[in-house]
This record gives structure tokens, C-alpha cells and sequence, in this order.
């Protein structure tokens, strides 16, 4: 589909949604009337339910949790006295775990590892109930408005699944759909900083939901500049931004950014929609002339768009259902 020039689109940028599925599709449901696109940001379910897969796997396969069983006890009293899932992870990432709690971790994820031996099928009937859910979420959303056009790519907390059980979004993630509209979407991710990790994408990283397409350290490691740069890109949607301007003022630590998507947006002072960090943003740099649309946990965020320019952003508060405002 071709945008006429000089259409103003009205957009809805959904946050992570985290399996909200009631407040966060209701809410964007009740605001969707007269709106031309979504787009989701990732994030759409926590991590993977180990103990569902324990209860579909035969006698054979109930031995390889029996190490994961005492582990993972000792993992929960942890996580307990950091607060939340998310606290806990959030200290993962940055290295102020002690030395005992990154030990107990470490043998976690070991222990995770070895259900890679399991078939895949187990993980994918773990995760439908969830993402049929998110399915059910899109399709309310279509109801309030027939004609829009849903788009999204994932978050480090999804995994590969999540394209064929929600397929009312259409994932730009390898996805050029949008390109004659200079529109495009990328991951953002690496695996530096545990922000993959087998709890959330599976055992050896298998059922990451794209491919890693840029690097904190190297631009020349980055795919997805290799692909972009030198064509025009209007809007990013990517889980994971880059680094511009003031990072304080963003809520975001230096050096877990893209080195290829921080200088796409130097080179094109683009829109960009970015999930990832959970607390809320709508940030321009004026060096770069990048214009940051974070709707954070607690909005979603309608934008008024014409190419680069964005003529109004409007912020629907959803309800809160107990959540809290971490990058995990």
C-alpha cells in the first residue's frame, strides 16, 4: 500500500505490552476511530513458562528438569528480594548483582540450555495461549476500526512464535513492506547486556524473534546499517533506540544502544517509535534532528505524521495493572 504524498497519517504507537491483555487493547481500542496505522513496539508477552513445559513432555524428558527444579527455587528467593521479575533483571543488566546471585544465575541458565534437546513444538504450544490472546487484542482494535493497518516488530521478551500466532500485525522486522513509505523496523538488540536470554527466547538463544541485525560496539557489525544506509528513512520502529542527544534525560545507560541505527539516525533526523526502556519519552535532538516517540508502559501515543514532520502527539493513559517502569 502507497501513502498519497503529503498525507498526514494519524498513527497509535503501542507500548510493550507485557501480556496486559485487557487494559492495553481496550484502551487502544477505545481511541483507534480515525486512525491509519498501529504500531506496536514489542514486548508482547514476560518469558517462557518452564514449569508448562515440564507438564507436556514424557517420563524421558522430566529427568532434564530435575536440576532446573533446584535451581530455579533458588533463583525465585532472589528475584523475591529485588521486588519484581523486572527489578531483578534490570540489576542483571547492569551488573550490581553480588557474586552468589550472578552464580545462582549463571547455573539457571545453564540448566536452561539443556532443554534445547526438547522439540520445538513443546515451546510452541507454550506460548499460544499467550499470544492468541495478543490475537484476540489485535482484532479488538481492528473491530473499533476495519480499515487500519497493523505493523510491529518484536522485543527481546517474544520469541519467533510470535509471527505466525499473531498475524493480524504485519512484522517489519526483514520486512520491506513499508519502504517506498520510508518506513522501517528493526530489533535493536544484542545479546550483551542478558538482555536476551534463554528464560525469555529459549535455550541457546533458538527462538529469538529476529535476527540480530545491530551491535553496541561495532558499526561494522551492524546489518542493518549495511542494508540502510544511503536510503531515506522517514520513521524507524524499533524495540531498542539509538543514542542521541541527552541520554540522561532519556532514562538511557550509554552503550546499550545500536551503533548502526544511532547513525541512521544522523544521517536521516528520522522519526523513530521505540520501546524497550518503560518509562515514557517524546524526546528531538536537534543535532541529529531525531524526534524519540517512547509511549513508555503507562500510554499509548497517537501521533499526527506527515513524512518527518509531526504536526500533534496525543498520550491515552491505560490502566495500570500492577506494573512497573523497568527496561528488562
Amino acid at each position: 500500500m502507497t501513502t498519497p504524498k503529503n498525507k498526514t497519517l494519524v498513527e497509535l504507537v503501542i507500548p510493550d505490552v507485557h501480556n496486559r491483555f485487557e487494559s492495553v487493547y481496550t484502551r487502544a481500542a477505545l481511541v483507534a476511530k480515525g486512525v491509519d496505522r498501529v504500531y506496536f513496539v514489542g514486548d508482547m508477552r514476560n518469558q517462557i513458562d518452564f514449569r508448562k513445559i515440564q507438564e507436556l513432555v514424557g517420563p524421558k524428558e522430566k529427568a532434564l528438569f530435575k536440576s532446573f527444579e533446584a535451581v530455579n527455587k533458588k533463583l525465585e528467593s532472589i528475584v523475591k528480594r529485588y521486588g519484581s521479575p523486572e527489578q531483578f533483571s534490570h540489576a542483571l543488566q547492569d551488573g550490581t548483582l553480588k557474586a552468589d546471585e550472578v552464580e545462582v544465575y549463571t547455573s539457571y541458565a545453564s540448566a536452561l540450555q539443556k532443554f534445547e534437546q526438547l522439540d520445538d513444538a513443546l515451546f510452541e504450544k507454550e506460548v499460544k495461549p499467550d499470544y492468541d490472546k495478543h490475537e484476540a487484542g489485535v482484532k479488538k482494535i481492528l473491530a473499533a476500526n476495519p480499515k487500519v493497518k497493523c505493523y510491529g516488530v518484536p522485543g527481546n521478551h517474544d520469541t519467533i512464535f510470535v509471527r505466525s500466532q499473531v498475524p493480524s500485525i504485519e512484522w517489519l522486522t526483514g520486512n520491506n513492506v513499508l519502504e517506498d513509505e520510508r518506513v522501517f523496523g528493526a530489533y535493536g538488540l544484542t545479546t550483551k547486556f542478558d538482555e536476551l536470554q534463554p528464560a525469555f527466547n529459549g535455550p541457546e538463544l533458538k527462538y529469538l524473534p529476529a535476527d540480530i541485525d545491530d551491535d553496541y560496539d561495532d558499526i561494522g557489525k551492524s546489518e542493518f546499517y549495511k542494508e540502510r544506509t544511503g536510503q531515506p528513512i522517514d520513521l524507524l520502529l524499533t524495540h531498542n533506540g539509538g543514542e542521541w542527544g541527552d541520554l540522561k534525560k532519556q532514562k538511557r545507560i550509554p552503550g546499550r544502544a545500536g551503533k548502526g541505527i544511532t547513525q541512521l539516525g544522523k544521517e536521516n533526523g528520522f522519526v523513530v517509535y521505540e520501546g524497550h526502556i518503560h518509562s515514557g519519552l517524546i524526546y528531538h535532538d536537534e543535532e541529529s534532528g531525531v524526534l524519540i516517540i517512547r509511549p513508555g508502559v503507562l500510554h499509548v501515543a497517537k501521533v499526527f505524521r506527515d513524512g518527518k514532520n509531526v504536526e500533534r502527539i496525543e498520550l491515552y493513559q491505560i490502566p495500570q495493572e500492577k506494573y512497573r517502569r523497568r527496561a528488562a
